[in-house]
């Protein structure tokens, strides 16, 4: 029998979408939940014989999909936020949407029971970043892949010698969120009072994946996985007042701000800045003994969103090109 503290979960980063490299060193992946499947589509049969049982099912297309579910620190998601931003981090540190195809080869093994899996060509489709108002920052990091292989007993189809550990410093937290900026005006005011309070947010991006199948390989596994349009989605949920009731009104005056905020600690961080994004949200309302939240959803759009590396003290490694003077001074 096997136990879930056993699964060891690597990952290597492929030159070639879904050729597993043989001299990469893999990388510990410590996650929270592994939900990576590989499922084959089966397909009823319409004939009929001469009794009233139900004829032989047929095998159709297999996918290799799931989500990881994962904590944020410092290091961890660089490879997964390059993958589905489509890009590599530039030597400064900044990484914005791009056509690059990064794909990984992920490792299984249930080392109690001796079973190894082996899940090729890995694409980061969405990767899911969620910042509560109390507790750890989580990250579901949402994959579509080519194939797999397994096996029991044999080859764990890597050495532990070679395993690099995962990056060790604590993971964020809601209290790692500072200088999150609206239209890049600070939230908090020079005498410490507050215009505004964000409650709790999400971000997605999302690149629409499709998987591509081409008759005549012998197989129902996808031949690609094709990126699509690029979205930056969010919620953010504010208490309600006036500031709150101004962002609210940018839906119906069909206005757009941008959106920031910094992640950081000891161990350095990141900056998140959303150029240009819609807001939509409904009238909020609330019981007698509840504060009133209005729920804004956010929406990128024709600029990329950037995310920039900070160093401990929350300092940009080398400012982006397309933030302002201000931003660089927060």
């Amino acid at each position: 029998m096997s136990s879930g503290i056993q699964r060891e979960t690597l990952y290597v980063k492929e030159d070639v979408p879904g050729v597993s490299p043989t001299n990469a060193k893999p990388i510990e992946l410590k996650r929270t939940s592994f939900g990576l499947n590989e499922s084959i589509a089966r397909n009823d049969s319409d004939e009929i014989g001469r009794g009233r049982m139900a004829q032989r099912q047929s095998y159709g297309t297999a996918d290799f999909n799931g989500d990881i579910g994962t904590l944020f620190r410092k290091g961890n998601l660089d490879d997964f936020l390059a993958s589905v931003f489509g890009k590599e981090w530039s030597d400064n540190g900044l990484l914005e949407v791009g056509d690059e195809r990064i794909t990984f080869s992920i490792y299984d093994n249930d080392s109690d029971v001796g079973v190894h899996k082996l899940w090729k060509g890995e694409r980061v489709n969405q990767l899911q970043l969620t910042i509560p108002n109390d507790g750890d920052i989580t990250a579901t990091v949402s994959m579509m892949g080519l194939g797999s292989v397994d096996n029991a007993g044999g080859d764990p189809f890597y050495s532990e010698d070679d395993v690099i550990d995962a990056p060790d410093g604590p993971q964020f937290s809601f209290k790692n969120v500072r200088n999150l900026r609206i239209d890049d005006e600070a939230l908090e005011n020079e005498d410490g009072t507050r215009k505004a309070c964000v409650d709790n947010f999400n971000i997605t991006f999302d690149n629409n994946a499709q998987t591509q199948r081409c008759i005549g390989t012998g197989t129902g596994n996808p031949g690609a996985v094709i990126f699509t349009r690029f979205q930056a989605t969010g919620t953010i949920v504010i208490s309600w007042s006036a500031y709150a009731y101004n962002l609210w009104r940018k839906n119906k005056d069909q206005e757009s701000i941008s959106f920031q905020f910094d992640v950081y600690n000891q161990d350095g961080g990141y900056r998140f800045y959303f150029p240009m994004v819609d807001v939509s949200g409904d009238w909020p309302d609330a019981g007698g003994e509840d504060i009133i939240q209005v729920s804004l959803d956010i929406s990128a759009f024709e600029q990329s969103p950037t995310i920039q590396k900070l160093d401990g003290d929350g300092q940009l490694i080398t400012a982006p090109n397309n933030t302002s003077a201000d931003q660089e001074a927060a």
